[in-house]
């Protein structure tokens, strides 16, 4: 099985999979959760709701904002669990090891996020969460699961 079916694992390995430099190699079926069996996708309905369906829709929509030959900049990090990557100076990949079942969330200790444009604010494209700036100084998440963090205007946010 892969990733021993942990949800924040195999949303972070396929977010680096949609957001490294380079065409994006997605297995047949991966959008509908198959997981041994690859069934024809006419037999079982195309399921455009389902939340794998969703996640590469959303991550192909981040996808077309960054330009083809924007630089992957990797940022160092303390724990050799996560990774923090840029495309460009728009788009900031945050990534972790972590399972699903961690509570705690994930910490990104020793890099710092640029403050965004004027006017705008970081907000996380995937779901929402949050970004926290503990006593320490590390960038916070309630989640395990991939942050991609993207610029919107702050009135955006305000006005949902």
């Amino acid at each position: 099985k892969v990733c021993n079916q942990d949800s924040s694992r195999i949303t972070n390995a396929l977010t680096w999979v949609m957001m490294a430099k380079g065409t994006p190699i997605i297995y047949y079926g991966t959008e509908s959760n198959f997981s041994e069996v690859r069934t024809s996708l006419w037999q079982t309905g195309y399921d455009t709701k389902s939340e794998g369906f969703l996640f590469f829709k959303t991550m192909n929509a981040i996808r077309a904002q960054i330009p083809a030959t924007a630089d992957l900049k990797v940022l160092s990090t303390e724990d050799s669990g996560t990774l923090v990557f840029s495309r460009g100076s728009k788009v900031f990949v945050f990534l972790n090891n972590l399972a699903a079942s961690n509570s705690d969330g994930s910490t990104y200790c020793g890099m710092a996020l640029p403050d965004p444009e004027e006017g705008m604010e970081w907000v996380d494209a995937l779901g929402g969460s949050e970004l926290s700036t503990g006593s320490t100084g590390c960038v916070e998440f309630a989640t395990t699961g991939p942050v991609v963090l993207v610029q919107k205007p702050v009135l955006a946010t305000l006005q949902k």
